[in-house]
């Protein structure tokens, strides 16, 4: 696992939750960006997929990849792995 930090950059989840992506891991297709977001718990950390899906969570994180800088990102993260 390579993360490779970015500048920060805030979206809300399809459930409308409050996500913040930092990194890019171009090695790991299952865990494409990393970020935290807001829960009951707290501030916690997230990983998600090429398909925008939280790992291991509630799928009310999952993001949206029609938004522009998600699409950004997990581009970003597939053309470095290449």
């Amino acid at each position: 696992m390579t993360v490779i930090k970015i500048e920060p950059f805030s979206v809300k989840s399809i459930g409308g939750i409050d996500v913040t992506i930092t990194g890019i891991d171009p090695t790991d297709p299952h865990g494409v960006l990393s970020g935290t977001y807001n829960s009951v718990n707290g501030i916690e950390l997230g990983r998600w997929s090429e398909s925008g899906i939280l790992a291991n969570g509630d799928p009310k994180v999952n993001l949206s990849i029609q938004n522009d800088e998600v699409r950004e990102a997990i581009e970003t993260a597939k053309a470095i792995s290449k």
